[in-house]
């Protein structure tokens, strides 16, 4: 029984959404993540605010006992889109990283270089769209794409954002970092 507690909780956590629309306090932040056929690697963003007051994260996993549920799947990956409400300001993602199997009961944790730094901007009241992060295994690299017509209208649904939407997705070439590329 107290496992199967444990698995009920394991799973509200993991299944549980943010909140459905930002106050006018707080901005919205939208991204996707995912990973391409074949990956099935925890995939992971860390973001900041730029005076170090706030910190959050973003994870997907499409296999085994702890996946993410999928909002979107096709021949490019699955993944999930997820909306945070933050204080406005200046953010960065300043970590991303996934764990890779290297053997039957050994796996390597692969992050970002130091230094990585992707801005983006949260305004009062408004929502901003900073890209699909997709992750591969083969080799280790995150794609960052422009997918905002199908993450928007998932956001739309799911989280019930409405209005305009600032859409900032990075230069994958601008952020010299190898893990990191554009993808059409």
């Amino acid at each position: 029984m107290p496992f199967r507690t444990f698995a009920v909780a394991i799973f509200m956590l993991f299944a549980a959404s943010a909140p459905a629309v930002a106050d006018d306090a707080k901005g919205a932040l939208v991204l996707s993540l995912g990973d391409s056929p074949g990956t099935n690697a925890p995939f992971g963003i860390h973001i900041r605010s730029k005076d170090g007051e706030h910190t959050d994260f973003v994870t997907f996993q499409s296999g085994g006992f702890f996946s993410s549920p999928r909002d979107f799947e096709g021949p490019e990956g699955q993944g999930t889109v997820r909306m945070l409400e933050l204080a406005p300001g200046a953010w960065e993602i300043y970590v991303a990283g996934m764990t890779v199997r290297t053997g039957l009961y050994s796996a390597d944790a692969l992050t970002s270089k130091d230094g990585l730094s992707i801005p983006f901007t949260v305004k009062a009241g408004e929502t901003v769209y900073i890209g699909d992060y997709l992750a591969s295994s083969g080799p280790v690299s995150i794609s960052v794409r422009d997918r905002s017509a199908r993450d928007l209208a998932i956001a739309r649904t799911k989280y019930k954002i409405s209005g305009d939407v600032t859409i900032a997705v990075p230069d994958a070439a601008a952020l010299q970092n190898s893990m990191f590329h554009s993808a059409p």
